[in-house]
């Protein structure tokens, strides 16, 4: 699986068997040709796809055994109830006005962070990273301690 920035909101996530687009700042989900606009379970070509309200959308994918969320919102954290609905979080694609608190929640082991990412590094203790132009990574690659990634 690959994830590359299409803009500094939105993520390109390519699988074998299709692309999703996910634009962080409308919340809007695109599999392929199917466009997902709201909470619902969804399966579009070996794309696994929940969008849960918790007030507002989050999706979670399932693409080549690895489970991606994006946080199409912006808050400091989750009840203990949302961040449970979420389930388990392989990478998580998140806005950088969003709180670290949430990372400490989730517990991800990848960050591909949006937005304006110096001070969200500096709280996170995590200066210093270099740019990537993607992310190429399968589950058994997956880091056992939580990694930033910066995408171009």
């Amino acid at each position: 699986m690959e994830i590359t920035k299409i803009k500094d909101d939105s993520f390109r996530i390519k699988g074998k068997e299709a692309i999703a687009e996910i634009d962080l700042a409308t919340g809007s989900l695109k599999i392929e040709d199917f466009t997902i606009s709201g909470p619902g379970e969804y399966e579009v070509r070996g794309v696994i796809a929940l969008g849960i309200a918790v007030p507002q959308k989050v999706y979670c994918l399932t693409v080549d055994n690895v489970r991606i969320c994006a946080l199409t919102l912006i808050t400091d954290k989750f009840t203990n109830d949302q961040a449970e609905s979420l389930g388990d979080v392989d990478i998580l694609l998140l806005d950088t006005r969003n709180s670290p608190e949430i990372v400490a929640q989730l517990t991800p082991r990848i960050v591909i962070p949006a937005g304006e990412t110096e001070k969200f590094l500096r709280d996170m203790g995590k200066e210093g990273i270099a740019l990537q132009p993607k992310l190429s990574i399968t589950k058994d690659k997956l880091p056992e301690e939580l990694q930033v990634v910066l995408l171009k």
